[in-house]
């Protein structure tokens, strides 16, 4: 009998055999069976653009299932899984990710010299737990690997047929084109949605939908959905709108790359962002008003809110650029709601009564649909309202609850019972109730008007109203609380069985299903940490009660871990302390028992290292190793880690350098991408300090490009080296970089948590801000962050925020505040042993001795400091030295010795390019610098850093000019025309033997002895343009 390839569409598989066809559902017991029969050995899958083939292959003593697609000639291949992975999700996501290698463009790849490299080390990455690695031996599961764009949240809500007609208010929408914002704002239930669904359908214009819930307040995924929406309007661009393209890295450089693409449009286009009040993330909002004001002509926002968004709408109303909806607007008139209830729902009332109804209602249309369906069956309208009154909400509560009261017991119990979910689909809706009749009860509910809304147009999957959901949510608790535990767990076990991990946990815990959730997080939480999502985790970890955390010792140490790496380490180790005794206890006979051992010395390691104790660090590290399992990769790892990351701060940099370069090497063969992209993030901070400077930058840079994922989300790591990204463009005095990469390493570290991380972050965006005039801006925000880092226990972390914020008092002209400082910061300059970072505070601390005149103790601080950074090769430290030391002399009117000591300092730092080290010493170092390239040295450098004292200070460009006279500046340009002494005596109206002495003064000032020396010199110094009040 003939038998065709089956197909696998819309999520059901298709067998044909002859005349015979079978449907198998995925998902189903009969979908698994198929699969696991060695007779079924391909199979079909296609969802729209998305396809592959799928194959069952035998490998490594197993079977396994691969998808292939071939695309621009080349057949790529991607790992399915064992037979009993392969859920829907799965197969969605793997499409995904083949449709996405084949398209990604080429500006988006990686350079081909890193191309082998970094994919051989993140492309397949294993992010998985030891329990997993058994489970999936050919790489991890797509649902874990990244999270691909839900479509219903790009498709707009579907109109009812029987929809009330509002011309006036659709005619009004085509004002759109014409503004900037559209903003439609009203509370809810006053139709917004509605309206734009209808003006959408009747314009011409270019549009596109796009539906907010509160999981976009991910910037990451919030962007991935604005590009896909956005590239609905722009079909075959030059250069696509693809999430992918953009990996966020750098959050304003991406939106530029938005404007720049949207600004080639030719005729009007308007994306539609529905439900923007669930957006609280202040970032997103600064980034979305970014975008609005950068905004080409042609591209238009038209926005659903039930607030406000935190935008200067004064502003865009003054200038023309907004136009609005508001709740006056979107009320229903007495000729409207009389249309709504006979068409909608065949009620007909006289004039007196809509009169009544309005009076309560006041054009609210959820209000109205409510009224309207406690009315069904009651003769007098008035008695039905004669018993309430109140606001909207108190309504809303009093109608549907004689809503709810009259509907038939079975369908009551289906919306209490569903409401826990925040989407429904039948095979989830059956599952948490029980019945096998739920696509009937959707059906039905949608065409009772009882606030289901459907999510896509073949109506798989739907979602209550929100204030509907929370009603009924709230009626659930109060009428059938026992139950919530067990639909919990049914919405959990549901969500389990799809492999979606997620709202399995959340389910588990919102049901109070504490010891089921924790066997999850057993599996699952160390994939978290190793992307570097650690504050997820520790939020989960929070959950759980003591209780349950106790008896699951392993998640016990995993939340210590958490801890450590946020810094909080004075917790960390009260729950060290707590689970010591128990721990030492076990017996070494057990597996189990010795890995708990192997996980709490690791743990104890961690903490030491964090503190920068590096003899416990070393010692614990041992004793972990002692009972390290036998091809335990991920732990030795942390361990390798925690030591290379005690000698970092301990001051041990030669050996944490070794160390950090190993391990890095070692975890591309693992494919341990926490570990590889910290590894790598502290050699460009090592590299930094030994101001290798260029080099820093290659290494963050790859950094970033190993840490960003297919759809361009970042691993939460990567935060780190974009603060290291910014430290080096301060240095070099290029501020809208620096600002930018420390506001992204900011935002995108505060997934990863730890303090150090942002604390570094903060300090470098407020020196930008500082050297771009926000004087008070960066003193707040670095105070901000001292703030934040005390409730941690990182001394270190602590004591350098408040030495930079003291160095800014410095720049900033505030010296008293920076007295105070030393005053109170405990530095104990006479016995101080000297490593780095540490040293940083000691340099402010001879800063402040010096403006507080205490020039000795100043001087022989700095003679100690010196020194000891040089013997080290830490030459960022040497350079801070250097221009103390040159300052410090310059005061005690040692002018030739200090400007031997910049000749050095400037040696040093020309060929890194430094800048702010020397512009950050302010206008005695300015004068200094003007001196020194009088003298011939390093001229071009001089220029170039006296250039960016013009940028700092917001004033005319200072010239070396200065160091000659109006008349001097005048010889010199006739001596550079070719004119004699006669010649420049004539023109300038003065004696032969006065031309002879400015002469000898010129060549004295450029310390030069002839015509054409003092030429070339005034050429190098560009001495011979007209300085600032001579053009």
């Amino acid at each position: 009998m003939a038998r065709t390839t089956p197909q696998l569409s819309n999520g059901m598989l298709t067998v044909r055999t002859g005349t015979k066809v079978l449907s198998i559902h995925v998902g189903s017991e009969a979908w698994w069976r198929w699969l696991e029969n060695a007779a079924n050995t391909t199979f079909h899958f296609s969802e729209q653009e998305l396809s592959f083939t799928a194959r069952h292959e035998y490998k490594s003593g197993s079977w396994y299932w691969y998808a292939y697609r071939k695309q621009h000639k080349k057949l790529r291949k991607a790992y399915l899984g064992k037979s009993r992975e392969l859920t829907a999700e799965r197969l969605e996501n793997i499409a995904v990710q083949l449709m996405q290698r084949a398209d990604q463009p080429a500006f988006a790849r990686v350079r081909a010299s890193d191309r082998d490299q970094d994919s051989q080390a993140l492309a397949g990455a294993d992010t998985t737990s030891a329990v997993e690695r058994t489970n999936y031996p050919h790489g991890l599961p797509a649902h874990l690997q990244g999270s691909s764009l839900l479509s219903t949240k790009l498709m707009p809500p579907p109109l009812r047929a029987e929809l009330v007609a509002r011309p006036h208010l659709i005619s009004q929408c085509e004002n759109c084109t014409r503004y900037k914002l559209t903003l439609v704002c009203a509370p809810a239930g006053f139709g917004k949605s509605t309206l734009l669904r209808a003006w959408q359908i009747s314009s011409r214009c270019s549009n596109a939908w796009l539906s907010l819930d509160s999981g976009d307040n991910d910037p990451e995924r919030f962007w991935a959905y604005m590009l896909a929406a956005m590239q609905k309007l722009y079909p075959a661009p030059e250069r696509e709108l693809r999430p992918e393209a953009f990996p966020l890295l750098s959050t304003e450089a991406f939106l530029v790359e938005v404007i720049n693409t949207l600004a080639s449009l030719t005729h009007d286009c308007v994306l539609i962002l529905d439900d923007y009040h669930v957006i609280t993330n202040q970032a997103i909002h600064d980034a979305l008003l970014f975008l609005l004001d950068h905004l080409p002509a042609r591209f238009h926002l038209l926005i659903a809110s039930r607030s406000d968004p935190p935008w200067p709408l004064v502003r865009l109303r003054a200038q023309g650029q907004l136009y609005e909806f508001r709740t006056a607007d979107l009320r229903f008139s007495p000729q409207e709601m009389a249309a709504f209830l006979k068409q909608v729902m065949g009620l007909h009332l006289s004039s007196d009564e809509l009169s009544t109804l309005d009076a309560h209602i006041e054009g609210w249309v959820a209000g109205l649909q409510l009224a309207a369906l406690s009315m069904q069956g009651h003769k007098n309208v008035r008695e039905v309202f004669a018993t309430f009154t109140g606001s909207h909400r108190y309504v809303i509560d009093y109608l549907t609850g004689e809503v709810l009261q009259r509907l038939p017991e079975h369908r009551r119990n289906f919306l209490l019972q569903t409401s826990i979910l925040e989407r429904l689909s039948t095979e989830l809706c059956n599952a948490i109730t029980g019945r096998l009749d739920s696509q009937e009860m959707l059906e039905w509910l949608e065409q009772a008007n009882l606030f289901l809304i459907p999510l896509d147009e073949e109506r798989h999957w739907y979602r209550y109203h929100h204030l509907f959901a929370e009603f009924l949510q709230s009626r659930l608790r109060q009428e059938h609380s026992d139950l919530l535990p067990q639909l919990h767990r049914r919405a959990a076990e549901w969500y389990k069985s799809k492999g979606i991990i997620s709202p399995t946990i959340e389910h588990a815990l919102a049901g109070g299903d504490f010891y089921y959730a924790a066997e999850m997080m057993e599996l699952y939480t160390e994939i978290m940490l190793q992307r570097g999502e650690v504050m997820t985790s520790q939020l989960w970890l929070q959950a759980l009660p003591e209780e349950v955390l106790r008896t699951h010792p392993h998640l016990r140490i995993h939340q210590i871990g958490t801890l450590i790496s946020i810094g909080q380490l004075d917790m960390a180790e009260a729950y060290l302390q707590d689970i010591e005794a128990s721990i030492v206890a076990l017996s070494d006979e057990h597996e189990r028992s010795r890995r708990l051992k192997c996980e709490f010395f690791a743990a104890r390691t961690a903490l030491f290292a964090f503190r920068g104790e590096l003899a416990p660090t070393l010692s614990f590290a041992q004793q972990a190793l002692t009972y390290l399992p036998e091809g335990e990769t991920l732990i030795y790892s942390f361990i390798t880690i925690s030591q290379a990351a005690a000698y970092l701060f301990s001051g041990e940099l030669t050996k944490a350098s070794q160390a950090f370069a190993e391990i890095a090497s070692a975890s591309y063969a693992q494919q341990n991408p926490y570990i590889i992209l910290v590894s790598i993030s502290c050699q460009s901070y090592l590299q930094i300090i030994y101001g290798q400077l260029h080099k820093a930058v290659e290494t963050c840079q790859r950094a970033l490009r190993l840490g960003t994922r297919p759809g361009g989300k970042v691993f939460a790591t990567t935060g780190i080296s974009c603060v290291y990204l910014s430290q080096v463009y301060y240095e070099w005095n290029r501020l809208e970089e620096a600002e930018r990469y420390a506001r992204d390493g900011i935002e995108i570290g505060k997934r990863w948590g730890y303090i150090g991380g942002l604390g570094l972050g903060y300090c470098n965006l407020a020196y930008t801000l500082r050297a771009r005039g926000k004087v008070t801006e960066a003193l707040a925000l670095l105070k901000q962050a001292e703030a934040q880092a005390h409730q941690y226990s990182l001394f270190l972390i602590t004591s350098l925020l408040a030495s930079y914020r003291a160095r800014l008092h410095l720049i900033s002209g505030d010296t008293e505040a920076a007295i105070q400082w030393a005053k109170t910061c405990g530095l104990d300059s006479s016995n101080a042993t000297f490593t780095y970072p540490h040293e940083l505070a000691y340099v402010v601390l001879a800063r402040v001795y010096m403006v507080m005149g205490r020039l000795s103790d100043a001087e022989q601080l700095i003679g100690r400091l010196l020194p000891a950074a040089e013997a080290g090769g830490r030459v960022h430290t040497l350079l801070e030295c250097l221009t103390v030391q040159t300052l410090l002399q310059l005061v005690q009117g040692q002018l030739d010795q200090a400007l031997k000591t910049l000749a050095r300092a400037l040696t040093l730092g020309e060929p890194e390019g430094y800048i702010r080290v020397f512009v950050d010493n302010g206008k005695p170092m300015a004068h200094l610098l003007q001196q020194a390239a009088a003298r011939g040295i390093s001229p071009r450098y001089i220029h170039k850093l006296l250039a960016a004292y013009a940028e700092t200070e917001g004033k005319t460009q200072l010239h070396l000019s200065g160091l000659l006279s109006e008349r001097e500046l005048a010889i010199l340009q006739s001596i550079a025309a070719g004119q004699s002494n006669q010649e420049i005596a004539r023109e300038h109206v003065i004696a032969l033997s006065t031309v002879k002495t400015h002469l000898n003064n010129i060549y004295t000032k450029l310390g030069v002895h002839s015509r054409t020396q003092a030429i070339v010199r005034a050429r190098e110094l560009d001495l011979l343009r007209q300085p600032p009040g001579l053009e």
